[in-house]
Protein backbone atom coordinates (compact mmCIF):
# COMPACT_ATOMS: atom_id res chain seq x y z
CA UNK A 1 0.00 0.00 0.00
CA UNK A 2 1.24 3.50 -0.70
CA UNK A 3 1.12 4.71 2.91
CA UNK A 4 2.51 1.40 4.31
CA UNK A 5 -0.60 0.79 6.44
CA UNK A 6 -2.25 -2.61 6.42
CA UNK A 7 -5.88 -2.56 5.38
CA UNK A 8 -8.47 -3.51 7.94
CA UNK A 9 -9.13 -6.81 6.14
CA UNK A 10 -5.89 -8.75 5.75
CA UNK A 11 -4.39 -12.23 6.06
CA UNK A 12 -1.67 -11.48 8.61
CA UNK A 13 -3.12 -13.66 11.39
CA UNK A 14 -5.82 -16.28 11.88
CA UNK A 15 -8.47 -13.93 13.26
CA UNK A 16 -8.24 -11.50 10.37
CA UNK A 17 -8.12 -14.38 7.89
CA UNK A 18 -11.21 -15.93 9.45
CA UNK A 19 -13.04 -12.61 9.35
CA UNK A 20 -12.16 -11.98 5.71
CA UNK A 21 -13.37 -15.45 4.69
CA UNK A 22 -16.60 -14.79 6.63
CA UNK A 23 -16.92 -11.47 4.84
CA UNK A 24 -16.40 -13.17 1.49
CA UNK A 25 -19.11 -15.72 2.32
CA UNK A 26 -21.48 -12.89 3.22
CA UNK A 27 -21.05 -11.44 -0.25
CA UNK A 28 -18.63 -8.56 0.31
CA UNK A 29 -15.65 -10.01 -1.49
CA UNK A 30 -14.77 -7.55 -4.23
CA UNK A 31 -13.21 -4.88 -2.00
CA UNK A 32 -11.06 -7.43 -0.21
CA UNK A 33 -9.99 -8.91 -3.52
CA UNK A 34 -8.90 -5.49 -4.81
CA UNK A 35 -6.88 -4.92 -1.63
CA UNK A 36 -5.25 -8.31 -2.12
CA UNK A 37 -4.46 -7.47 -5.73
CA UNK A 38 -2.82 -4.18 -4.67
CA UNK A 39 -0.46 -6.06 -2.38
CA UNK A 40 0.05 -9.13 -4.56
CA UNK A 41 -0.93 -9.91 -8.11
CA UNK A 42 -3.79 -11.55 -9.99
CA UNK A 43 -3.31 -14.81 -8.08
CA UNK A 44 -5.87 -13.47 -5.59
CA UNK A 45 -8.69 -13.87 -8.11
CA UNK A 46 -8.83 -17.70 -8.10
CA UNK A 47 -8.68 -17.77 -4.30
CA UNK A 48 -11.58 -15.37 -3.86
CA UNK A 49 -13.68 -16.96 -6.60
CA UNK A 50 -13.07 -20.44 -5.19
CA UNK A 51 -13.98 -19.21 -1.72
CA UNK A 52 -17.22 -17.69 -3.01
CA UNK A 53 -18.23 -20.76 -5.02
CA UNK A 54 -17.31 -23.40 -2.46
CA UNK A 55 -18.68 -21.34 0.43
CA UNK A 56 -22.02 -20.82 -1.30
CA UNK A 57 -22.23 -24.53 -2.11
CA UNK A 58 -21.59 -25.40 1.54
CA UNK A 59 -24.24 -22.93 2.73
CA UNK A 60 -26.71 -24.28 0.15
CA UNK A 61 -25.95 -27.84 1.23
CA UNK A 62 -26.56 -26.96 4.87
CA UNK A 63 -29.85 -25.27 3.99
CA UNK A 64 -31.03 -28.27 1.95
CA UNK A 65 -30.02 -30.69 4.70
CA UNK A 66 -32.04 -28.69 7.21
CA UNK A 67 -35.00 -28.55 4.85
CA UNK A 68 -34.90 -32.26 4.11
CA UNK A 69 -34.55 -33.19 7.75
CA UNK A 70 -37.71 -31.24 8.55
CA UNK A 71 -39.67 -32.99 5.81
CA UNK A 72 -38.29 -36.45 6.44
CA UNK A 73 -40.34 -39.61 6.60
CA UNK A 74 -40.71 -39.34 10.36
CA UNK A 75 -42.92 -36.28 9.93
CA UNK A 76 -45.51 -38.38 8.08
CA UNK A 77 -45.74 -41.01 10.78
CA UNK A 78 -48.58 -41.79 13.15
CA UNK A 79 -49.22 -39.87 16.37
CA UNK A 80 -46.32 -39.24 18.69
CA UNK A 81 -45.80 -40.80 22.11
CA UNK A 82 -47.92 -38.23 23.92
CA UNK A 83 -50.90 -38.89 21.60
CA UNK A 84 -50.57 -35.63 19.70
CA UNK A 85 -51.52 -36.09 16.09
CA UNK A 86 -49.01 -35.15 13.51
CA UNK A 87 -50.07 -32.00 11.66
CA UNK A 88 -49.06 -33.24 8.21
CA UNK A 89 -50.79 -36.60 8.67
CA UNK A 90 -53.88 -34.80 9.93
CA UNK A 91 -53.87 -32.48 6.92
CA UNK A 92 -53.60 -35.41 4.51
CA UNK A 93 -56.43 -37.16 6.34
CA UNK A 94 -58.67 -34.09 6.07
CA UNK A 95 -57.90 -33.67 2.37
CA UNK A 96 -58.70 -37.33 1.75
CA UNK A 97 -62.00 -37.11 3.64
CA UNK A 98 -62.94 -33.92 1.77
CA UNK A 99 -62.23 -35.46 -1.63
CA UNK A 100 -64.29 -38.55 -0.70
CA UNK A 101 -67.16 -36.29 0.43
CA UNK A 102 -67.02 -34.34 -2.83
CA UNK A 103 -67.04 -37.55 -4.88
CA UNK A 104 -70.01 -38.99 -3.02
CA UNK A 105 -72.01 -35.74 -3.28
CA UNK A 106 -71.31 -35.45 -7.01
CA UNK A 107 -72.34 -39.09 -7.50
CA UNK A 108 -75.56 -38.52 -5.53
CA UNK A 109 -76.32 -35.36 -7.51
CA UNK A 110 -75.79 -37.18 -10.81
CA UNK A 111 -78.07 -40.03 -9.67
CA UNK A 112 -80.72 -37.50 -8.68
CA UNK A 113 -80.53 -35.74 -12.05
CA UNK A 114 -80.61 -39.07 -13.88
CA UNK A 115 -83.71 -40.16 -11.95
CA UNK A 116 -85.43 -36.83 -12.68
CA UNK A 117 -84.73 -37.09 -16.40
CA UNK A 118 -85.97 -40.67 -16.75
Amino acid sequence: FPDKDLPRWNFTDFMHSFMIVFRVLCGEWIESMWDCMLVGDVSCIPFFLATVVIGNLVVLNLFLALLLSNFGSSSLSAPTADNETNKIAEAFNRISRFSNWIKSNIANALKFVKNKLT
